[in-house]
């Protein structure tokens, strides 16, 4: 088998100390690396050098998606089972997607305790709970009980730091984009993380131009690999809010020669879904998003 598709390929060590717990102050002035494809070259900056590096020439394609507080601690919780036995447990409910039907996709740490029709008590006193409706090897799907989603992950859940970040309330403030809007994802897209308003505001004073648009991140994004021939991983979906406009501003970036830069990768994968997404419309919604440009 070729190395590429070998996941030992892939292996590295980093170190604890390589690993920053706080991010730079201010967000702008984090590291950038630099790759011109032009002679090759690889040089240092920051993120405060983009409005030097970047031209009326470039679109930066940004995802304005908002994350909620994914991460339910359970400490000495109170679970009843379908059998009706009652036991208290500690452990951790991730919700990873909020689905159209107002119920949460989780992942669990003790899923033995989580079968169908259990119920998970997080307010003994409020009577508010999840009961556990769809049960899989991967995911548990929970119904919320007696409060709206919403208002339940704001009272009971926490911003689903990554592992390697030690947790600290304090830092869950910096944990949401400058340009968060639509709220729906389990993690943030961690590259916009660096952009400030003062950095938006110098990037459009020289006409470098932003367009925004949603994919909310999900088990796609974080969930490890684990096949030693990465092509048999799973990649789970992930949602995303695209406006037939999107495909209006690309096609006039495309005509004008205008470079589009994807910020972080979840904009990678929604730039290239949307060619495969455009042959799902049908002929007058496409004529009337090609009016007067070329197609892909």
């Amino acid at each position: 088998m070729e190395e590429d598709f070998l996941l030992d390929s892939y292996n590295y060590d980093l170190s604890d100390e390589m690993i920053a717990q706080v991010p730079a102050q201010p967000a702008e002035s984090a590291k950038l690396l630099v790759w011109s494809w032009s002679d090759n070259s690889i040089q240092d900056y920051h993120f405060y050098d983009l409005p030097q590096i970047l031209s009326d020439n470039d679109v930066l394609v940004c995802n304005n998606t908002k994350v909620f507080k994914a991460r339910i601690p359970l400490h000495q919780t109170k679970i009843i089972r379908k059998s009706w036995q009652e036991r208290y447990i500690d452990g951790e409910i991730f919700v990873y997607q909020l689905l159209q039907d107002g119920r949460l996709e989780c992942l669990v740490s003790d899923d033995k305790n989580f079968k169908p029709w259990a119920e998970v008590f997080l307010d003994n006193e409020k009577w508010i709970s999840l009961t556990s409706d769809e049960y899989a090897e991967d995911w548990i799907i929970f119904s919320v009980r007696w409060i709206w989603i919403f208002d339940f992950l704001e009272m009971y859940g926490q911003m689903p730091l990554p592992p390697y970040i030690h947790y600290e309330k304090e830092k869950e403030k910096r944990y949401q984009t400058a340009f968060a809007k639509d709220l729906g994802s389990a993690a943030a897209p961690t590259a916009s993380l660096h952009f400030s308003p003062k950095l938006l505001s110098n990037l459009r004073s020289k006409w470098v131009g932003i367009t925004f648009t949603t994919l909310h991140v999900g088990l796609g994004t974080f969930k490890p690999v684990y096949q030693s021939d990465i092509r048999n991983h799973k990649i789970h979906r992930e949602p995303i809010v695209i406006e037939n406009s999107l495909f209006q501003q690309i096609f006039e970036r495309k005509n004008e020669k205008k470079n589009l830069i994807a910020v972080w990768t979840t904009m990678v994968r929604l730039l290239e879904t949307l060619p495969y997404l455009r042959a799902f419309l049908s002929s007058n919604e496409k004529q009337s998003i090609l009016s007067n440009v070329d197609a892909f």
